[in-house]
């Protein structure tokens, strides 16, 4: 089906476009002036318009460098800001030209009104605030700008060519990451050291458990595709870049990570690739354990394996504390972005040498303490919806990469899952953000297996 307003962008080439939509961030990050940055704003405005496809490869490229934001007057925002707004606008743009009969999805979802609700139910949590400046801040990067990239790609109607760049883009970004933290790792020795051995961070994340929160989740998806997408040479990229993320998360040595995150996501690997692949699957998978268990060395595993250090004991105290500040706002929760100005009045004597927390080290306390009861009902019809699409696709005949990319964001979400069990799986921009992600490709995994044959939001089907 021709485009019934095809516009300029999709006449030129994809790597310039993206070349061009990537020039533009950078001179929005790094223009020295306020006036330079809003010039530079007004630029990836009008390419947005223009052309929203690149922006969407780049907000899922940007996902890990939500940390590293820039001022301009007495606004910060990061290259993740930037691109999710360039590619709703552009989105947006485009629906509007087009009329929304012409591409997209074609029916509602479990997994949108879930995400609708959650949109109420954090806004519902404002009313109750204490610091409702951090709560608007929270609100944006948590759950507005997260359920944009969601609706751009749902709503899309992207093929699944498109659906596997943004695949791509999404790997390559944990690549960017693993490699900052191993150049840190191995030259300028910027680490934290905790138990006897140097633990990998880069200077844009506050700790190495948040690394491996994310690495664990990108990296599920390159192995997906490096053992079931149909070209071999993309299959053997996401292998090397697989490579790279596992090492690097390998070097965070988190233990929820490695324990809890690794073995969940690896038995969902293998009870998704279906019975002829049950064995290559678990093959590879156990080969990759025996070959980087040497790097960590008997003292470095020895300290991975210790669990009597404090840390469990600072995970109940935490929850204990949790519980009462539950109690106390069950309906409402204490507001998006306000659990830590809310902690201290509810946290345990016990637990006086970590006042400052930011969130409540387990998904589900998450939910329910920041956004109250409706929070929690939105974290499990989520969760519910995921699943419920995730499971229909598995019975279904899937091309190749599709295929891949579900098994690889099936694996993601377990890893999620259960390294949230001890921490975070939602409250910080970047795994908000790919989370929304991982929903998205999987919802539009699930509007249909013709989409090589529909209309999709960013120009003609064959591109």
């Amino acid at each position: 089906m021709e485009a019934p307003c095809k516009g300029a962008g999709r006449r030129v080439a994809l790597p310039l476009r993206v070349s061009l939509a990537g020039a533009a961030l950078l001179a929005v990050m790094l223009a020295p002036q306020p006036w330079l940055k809003a010039v530079a704003a007004l630029l990836v405005l009008a390419l947005a318009v223009w052309d929203a496809e690149p922006w969407v490869y780049l907000a899922a490229f940007c996902i890990p460098f939500s940390f590293v934001r820039v001022a301009a007057g007495p606004l910060l925002f990061s290259p993740a800001d930037v691109t999710v707004w360039a590619a709703a606008v552009g989105a947006g743009a485009a629906w509007l030209l087009r009329g929304r009969e012409s591409y997209g999805a074609r029916r509602w979802i479990g997994a949108d009104m879930a995400v609708i609700f959650l949109l109420l139910a954090g806004a519902a949590s404002l009313l109750v605030a204490r610091d409702l400046i951090a709560g608007l801040d929270g609100y944006r990067l948590l759950i507005l700008q997260p359920a944009l990239l969601y609706a751009v790609v749902r709503f899309g109607g992207l093929t699944q060519t498109r659906l596997n760049r943004l695949a791509d883009a999404f790997v390559l970004g944990g690549v960017a990451l693993a490699l900052a933290g191993l150049w840190q790792y191995a030259g300028p020795g910027f680490v934290e050291q905790a138990d006897g051995v140097k633990r990998l961070l880069v200077p844009f994340y506050d700790s190495p458990n948040h690394i491996a929160l994310y690495l664990g989740r990108v990296g599920a998806v390159a192995f997906g595709v490096a053992a079931f997408a149909a070209s071999q040479p993309r299959r053997w990229l996401h292998a090397a870049a697989f490579g790279v993320i596992l090492l690097a998360f390998t070097l965070t040595y988190s233990r929820a990570g490695w324990l809890l995150g690794l073995p969940a996501a690896a038995v969902t690997v293998a009870l998704f690739a279906g019975r002829r692949r049950l064995a290559a699957t678990l093959t590879v998978i156990a080969l990759a354990v025996v070959v980087l268990l040497p790097l960590l060395g008997a003292p470095r595993f020895g300290s991975l394996l210790a669990l009597d250090d404090g840390t469990a004991e600072s995970r109940l105290l935490i929850w204990r504390g949790t519980a009462r500040m539950i109690i106390a706002h069950p309906l409402l929760g204490v507001g998006i972005g306000n659990y830590y100005t809310n902690y201290p009045q509810y946290m345990l004597p016990e637990a006086w040498h970590e006042p400052l927390l930011y969130h409540a080290h387990n998904a589900a306390l998450d939910f329910w303490s920041m956004l109250g009861i409706g929070g929690l009902a939105a974290f499990v019809w989520l969760e519910a919806a995921f699943w419920g699409m995730a499971l229909r696709l598995r019975r279904v005949p899937l091309s190749p990469d599709a295929r891949a990319l579900l098994i690889g964001a099936a694996a993601g979400m377990v890893y999620a899952l259960a390294h949230g069990l001890v921490d975070t799986l939602y409250f910080l921009p970047d795994l908000a953000l790919a989370f929304m992600l991982t929903l998205g490709m999987v919802a539009a995994l699930g509007d249909g297996q013709d989409l090589q044959d529909e209309q999709d939001l960013f120009g003609s089907a064959k591109s």
